[in-house]
């Protein structure tokens, strides 16, 4: 890395290191401290190197840093990493994918950052090492799995089938047998086509180990969030969060399931409580289940404006089960 060549190099690139495993032990406060005495004592020329880095740690206070740097960024690879960090800062992914030709020739690990923002599969992120993935994921706090609707990957839409791995690989901490996995993700034993998969997440950065298939590494995700309110009896929160069915075009099997147990936690935490508004806001993103809008029903009362679209509802599932 041409930082190490700088005056003073090592000791700058010794607390950017200590910053990158700040982060990766949890420790934000720590790691952004040390990222900013770094950009703080760094030589001028230096900056450009520092941005890219800056802009994921430090968000929108590394400004002044990228103002900084512009004077210095002179020489292709300057240009690039500055034009990177700018990309990153904006949330320009056409700015951030002009830059990644020359960063994949001479800078690796900050092409992988562009890679990851703009959630692009590469073989590049699939030779990462275990702990190199985690250091990577915990330099991008972008970093967040929707799977409650449509699915994505750190603010990128995400492939259906991708997405479904990653549910039940979150789901099962402990891990799959490769035939127990291919069951629950296809419905038969697939194994060339489990482990196309998992390389494609690889190539998203991801650490997903094998014997067993697990994932190595922390990723926060909104429908663990749903269950960890409903463990600790935070209804509200969970109905917050809940924003909609688990993949909800998913056919894969152990998905299914995991969509038919998460809603029907749901649905009994709701109907025991019997509180109107946790009714209506569980009735809507479910849609269609008579017993939900059957029990707001009878509790709203006579002038509640909602009345009518309960009774409209009852009425129209009631018909359509024949009942």
């Amino acid at each position: 890395m041409e930082l190490l060549a700088l005056e003073g190099g090592t000791g700058l690139y010794a607390r950017f290191l200590m910053a990158h495993l700040r982060f990766l032990q949890g420790e934000e406060a720590s790691g952004r401290a040390y990222l900013r005495k770094a950009l703080d004592e760094a030589p001028l020329p230096a900056l450009p190197y520092l941005a890219p880095a800056g802009v994921r740690l430090l968000g929108k206070e590394v400004l002044p840093f990228l103002l900084a740097a512009r004077p210095w960024a002179k020489e292709p690879l300057t240009q690039a990493l500055l034009a990177l960090a700018e990309g990153l800062y904006r949330e320009d992914e056409e700015g951030v994918a002009k830059t990644l030709p020359l960063l994949l020739e001479e800078v690796a690990e900050e092409a992988m950052r562009g890679l990851l923002f703009l959630g692009r599969p590469h073989p590049l992120l699939g030779e990462l090492s275990r702990r190199g993935q985690e250091l990577l994921w915990a330099a991008s706090p972008s970093a967040y799995f929707q799977a409650l609707g449509e699915p994505r990957l750190g603010g990128k839409p995400l492939p259906l089938r991708q997405a479904e791995l990653l549910v039940l690989l979150l789901a099962r901490k402990e891990g799959w047998r490769g035939e127990e996995l291919a069951l629950a993700l296809y419905g038969e034993a697939n194994g060339p086509a489990l482990r196309m998969e998992v390389l494609r997440l690889r190539q998203r950065g991801l650490a997903v180990e094998s014997r067993p298939y697990r994932l190595a590494q922390a990723l926060q995700a909104d429908f663990l969030e749903v269950w960890g309110a409903l463990r600790q009896g935070d209804l509200s929160g969970a109905l917050a969060r809940y924003r909609g069915p688990l993949l909800p075009q998913s056919q894969a099997p152990g998905v299914e399931a995991l969509r038919a147990e998460l809603e029907e936690a749901l649905r009994r935490a709701v109907l025991a409580q019997g509180e109107v508004e946790s009714l209506f806001l569980l009735a809507e993103r479910l849609g269609e289940d008579l017993g939900v809008w059957e029990a707001l029903l009878e509790r709203l009362p006579s002038q509640d404006p909602r009345l009518p679209i309960a009774q409209a509802r009852v009425e129209r599932l009631r018909r359509e089960w024949g009942l």
